[in-house]
């Protein structure tokens, strides 16, 4: 799905390939000695983008581990790095992400996974703001 966007620097193809979703949940970066982990932001079936400080080097190659809610074990996925992102209030900074060579597994388990992100997203859609309770209505006599 490639589309139009409007940026500062005028229209621009819009690159992602599959809607997204807005998430929560950790990624590892396994780098030399050390383990960095870092918040996703939103996911799709393609790729997805993590808060991180440091910028990976677009193009850069990537092996992270995801922690997807609700899933016993960490999911170990390759990526390739597609854009580094900073808002210019400098509060988010990140890494748009998408991913390589997916396996039929992997990629049921992530499709699953936004599935359930799905439904609840329309699930809270529906419901009444609990701070204003719905007015009963009582059958006239």
């Amino acid at each position: 799905m490639t589309t139009e966007k409007a940026t500062p620097e005028g229209v621009t193809a819009e690159r992602r390939q599959a809607p997204r979703f807005g998430v929560e949940f950790w990624i590892q970066e396994h780098a030399g000695e050390g383990v960095y982990f870092h918040r996703v932001t939103n996911l799709s079936i393609s790729g997805f983008f993590i808060a991180k400080q440091l910028p990976f080097p677009e193009g850069q190659e990537v092996v992270l581990r995801l922690e997807l809610p609700g899933q016993p074990d960490k999911l170990a996925v390759r990526g390739v790095v597609v854009s580094n992102y900073q808002d210019p209030d400098a509060r988010l900074r990140g890494a748009g992400v998408r991913f390589l060579d997916l396996d039929e597994a992997a990629r049921k388990r992530i499709q699953n996974y936004l599935v359930s992100v799905a439904r609840a997203q329309d699930a809270a859609k529906l419901r009444v703001n609990p701070a204003e309770p719905p007015t009963p209505s009582y059958p006239k006599p």
